[in-house]
């Protein structure tokens, strides 16, 4: 109830509550249920519909082996439920301690412990798995699971600062910030996971890689945020071969110039295109992206490819390459595994075409992946071999935040940020890969000063 009711984690797609095995299995410690082939999913949302109906009206849409979507659900809450909700979100703005649902008191020691003890259980298993899968990032997850705890202590201390910032955010980012400090008042390090269908590794639970970036800098003081740019058009530009796009970014002098000027008619801002370029490389479906569209750009999807000429090119090389994909059945990714299409299941005609096609998006998304993940594995390489010097306080997909350790100078800061730089440049070069790794310093008071201000990655 307190997930469906206050944290729901919604498909950005169809906007339901995603109820997952991993979803309902995580609420009660469950997920050995999982691994066992023992999951209830079914039965837990049935019985969850029937007890609370009519309070909440719940209609369950079942795991579809047709879309590869997992179970979700539509909740309608009555009046009182509502108000509920809404003076949840006033006593989350006005700072209340939050209590358990089901007691209506805080959490108690033995309930934290028993938490914690749970997460670094299924930390451990994570490593595991990782390896008897032969995941391409089994080594990298496996260091980050065992990094020492000392340093995550610290951020315990500015968790109250930060209720103060997430007090201040819009209903829905003020919920799920809200509930991520909550699980790091538990246990503040981020621990990993890898997952079936992407080489990208993930947070245990609702982990730091889902806070509001700008909330989470307020974490990482003292400490250097550091990403690869535009890697995701970059890695596209390469793999499904659009010159238009290269020229494009080699005459204004980067990605988002590049764009910016093609959809300079159209009025938008760099966060409206990155919230629209990113759906197109990692396989959105033609409906959603229309949804989506209008939303960000207050027009049809018609409208806006007629009117950039680089996004057009985009929308007809992913088409091309998913064709190709269809017809090699699968793809080779960056780390030279095979990705088949061929686990789909025969059925008729029009169901395994629906099927098929939203492998295919899959097998796009997870293609593109894989190359973000060859590039970044060569940086948490690089800060594994110096571990000495600095350790990753958090890895987020395309980037992460590192600390030096106290004895490290600053003339020995220079010098590895520049080596890491320099390695993960080679690593995007043999890639054939248009991107590079920038960043920004946070320092103690919060201000971020850009590398490049400071002598650092100017080139």
């Amino acid at each position: 109830m307190d997930y469906i009711l206050f944290k729901p984690w919604k498909d950005k797609e169809s906007g339901r509550t995603i109820c997952s095995a991993a979803v309902i299995h995580s609420l009660d410690g469950t997920e050995d249920l999982i691994r066992q082939r023992r999951t209830q999913v079914q039965d837990r949302l049935e019985h969850f519909r029937t007890t609370l109906d009519p309070e909440v009206t719940l209609r369950i849409h079942p795991q579809s082996m047709v879309t590869g979507q997992a179970t979700s659900v539509t909740a309608k809450f009555n009046a009182e439920l509502e108000q509920f909700r809404k003076l949840r979100r006033q006593a989350l703005r006005a700072g209340t301690p939050m209590v358990r649902l089901n007691t209506g008191k805080p959490m108690t020691v033995r309930e934290r412990k028993q938490l914690r003890e749970r997460y670094y259980h299924l930390a451990h298993e994570a490593v595991r798995e990782a390896a008897r899968n032969g995941h391409p990032l089994a080594a990298e997850l496996k260091y980050l699971n065992v990094l020492p705890p000392n340093y995550y202590a610290r951020l315990r201390k500015r968790l109250d600062d930060l209720t103060v910032s997430v007090q201040r955010l819009p209903s829905r980012a003020l919920e799920v910030n809200a509930g991520i400090v909550d699980t790091l008042r538990i246990e503040p390090q981020p621990l990993y996971k890898s997952v079936a269908n992407s080489p990208r590794l993930y947070t245990l639970g609702l982990g730091l890689q889902n806070m509001t970036g700008r909330i989470r800098d307020q974490l990482f003081i003292d400490s250097y945020s550091l990403d690869l740019e535009a890697a995701q058009l970059g890695i596209v530009t390469t793999l499904w071969n659009i010159p238009a796009v290269r020229e494009a970014v080699a005459e204004h002098g980067g990605t988002w110039a590049a764009l910016l000027h093609d959809t300079q008619a159209l009025g938008l801002q760099k966060q409206q295109l990155k919230s629209i370029l990113y759906p197109v490389v990692f396989g959105m479906s033609d409906y959603s992206l229309n949804k989506l569209i209008r939303k960000e750009a207050k027009m049809s999807r018609e409208q806006f490819f007629n009117a950039s000429p680089l996004f057009q090119s985009i929308l007809e090389a992913r088409a091309a390459r998913m064709e190709r994909i269809r017809v090699e059945e699968g793809i080779t990714d960056a780390f030279g595994l095979r990705q088949s299409l061929k686990r789909l299941t025969s059925g008729e005609e029009g169901v395994e075409k629906m099927r098929r096609d939203r492998a295919v998006r899959s097998l796009l998304a997870y293609e593109a992946q894989s190359y973000e993940a060859r590039i970044m594995q060569s940086a948490l390489q690089f800060i594994m071999a110096n571990q000495r010097y600095a350790k990753i306080a958090l890895l987020i997909h395309d980037g992460m935040y590192i600390q030096f350790t106290r004895e490290t100078k600053e003339s020995q800061k220079v010098r590895l940020l520049n080596a890491l730089r320099d390695e993960v440049a080679g690593a995007a070069r043999k890639c054939d890969i248009s991107t590079r790794l920038v960043g920004e310093y946070i320092d103690e008071s919060g201000y971020k000063t850009n590398l490049k201000d400071v002598g650092i990655y100017e080139n």
